[in-house]
Formats: C-alpha cells, structure tokens, sequence
C-alpha cells in the first residue's frame, strides 16, 4: 500500500495490544498486557464491551463456532468467555 492514508484510530488500551481479531461484520476484538480484551464498533469507533481479569494479561484471542471468545494469557491460562 504504496498510497495508504489513515482513516481512524481506536486508542482506549494503556498498555502493548497483543493481538486484533474481526468480529461479526462490523467489530474488531482486541487483547492487551493492560489485563483487559475489547470489542470495539467500527461504526462509532469505541469499545463497546470491556473484559477485565484483574490478575493476568491476555496474549492471545480466537471465536469458536459455538460463540466462546477464547483469550489465553502468558501465564498457561486459557479462559472462554460468552460475549452475546
């Protein structure tokens, strides 16, 4: 992309974001070291939904086909969430 121009940001995180996965048509999810995972409208361009464990960060996200957001974290931890 030779000519790219940046058309938004989505910058509620406070620390390194690990990893962005697409949701639905219109949502991304990310994960970060701030211990928190959200699901942000690119619609409106705002989280709509934050995940927080005060206890870990998250490294790594993946939707199953039966709707479990599933995060895993450096500490050998995977969690399943259900976000609908």
């Amino acid at each position: 992309w030779t000519n790219g121009e940046l058309i938004f940001e989505l910058n509620e995180h406070k620390k390194l974001i690990k990893q962005i996965i697409q949701y639905e048509n219109d949502k991304l999810i990310s994960c970060s070291d701030d211990q928190s995972i959200r699901i942000w409208d690119l619609n409106t361009r705002k989280s709509i939904l934050t995940l927080i464990d005060k206890k870990c960060r998250f490294w790594a996200i993946s939707l199953t086909k039966n709707g479990y957001l599933m995060s895993g974290s450096p500490d050998a931890f995977v969690f399943g969430w259900k976000v609908k």
